[in-house]
C-alpha cells in the first residue's frame, strides 16, 4: 500500500513539474526575479528537486521534489516523449525566462546597438520560426498517421483510445515549441477560418 502511495506521488510530481514548466515558458515574466529557480533549470539533477508553488487559473498546484532517477523513470511511464519531454521544457522555461530579461535590458533601438540587437533578435525569430515549422510538420505527420489507424479500427473503444493517444502525442509534439506556439489550447493561436472564407 504505501509502495503504491508513493508511486502515485511520484506521477503526479513528474505531472506538476510538466505542466510548472510549461508554465514558466507562457509567463516568464513572473517568474524572472526567481535567480534561484533560473539556476535551478540549468541542471537537470536540481530541476527534479524543485519543490515550487504555482497557479492554474486560481488552482494552487505545487511540484513535488524527487530524485533525477526517479523523474526519469516514470517521466518515461506517463509522458508521451519521456524524459526528453521533460528536459526540452526545462531548457524552453530558461530560455524564456533568459529572453525576457534581455528584452528588459534591451538598449533603445534608435541607437547603433539598439539597431544592432533588433537585427540579432529578428535572426533568432526566424530561427525559431523554422524549428517551429519543423515541430509542426512532424505533428501534421502523427495526425496523419493516427487517422489512418483510426479509420481502420473497427470497434468504438479502440476508435475512442487511438483518437485520445493521437490527442495527447500532438499535445506532446506542439509542447515543444517555445512560447506562446507550445499550447494547443492558447488562445493565441490564430482563427483562420475568416482566411479561409477571404480565399472561397
Amino acid at each position: 500500500m504505501a509502495n503504491s502511495s508513493r508511486k502515485q506521488k511520484s506521477i503526479d510530481g513528474v505531472i506538476a513539474l510538466k505542466d510548472f514548466l510549461i508554465d514558466v515558458s507562457a509567463n516568464p515574466h513572473i517568474y524572472a526575479d526567481n535567480t534561484d529557480l533560473a539556476s535551478d533549470l540549468k541542471d537537470q539533477r536540481r530541476t527534479a528537486g524543485l519543490e515550487v508553488e504555482f497557479f492554474e487559473g486560481k488552482k494552487s498546484r505545487r511540484t513535488s521534489p524527487m530524485s533525477l532517477n526517479t523523474l526519469k523513470n516514470y517521466s518515461s511511464e506517463v509522458l508521451d516523449g519521456g524524459f526528453s519531454l521533460i528536459n526540452k521544457l526545462r531548457i524552453n522555461a530558461l530560455d524564456a525566462i533568459n529572453l525576457h530579461l534581455e528584452k528588459e535590458n534591451a538598449p533603445n533601438k534608435r541607437t547603433k546597438a539598439g539597431l544592432h540587437k533588433k537585427v540579432s533578435e529578428l535572426e533568432h525569430q526566424l530561427e525559431e520560426q523554422r524549428k517551429i515549422n519543423l515541430i509542426l510538420l512532424q505533428g501534421v505527420a502523427s495526425a496523419m498517421h493516427s487517422l489512418r489507424n483510426i479509420m481502420s479500427a473497427s470497434k468504438p473503444e479502440a476508435r475512442d483510445k487511438l483518437c485520445f493517444d493521437s490527442i495527447e502525442r500532438l499535445k506532446a509534439i506542439i509542447s515543444l515549441n517555445a512560447p506562446p506556439y507550445n499550447n494547443v489550447e492558447n488562445s493565441n493561436v490564430v482563427n483562420i477560418n475568416p482566411l479561409r472564407d477571404h480565399l472561397k
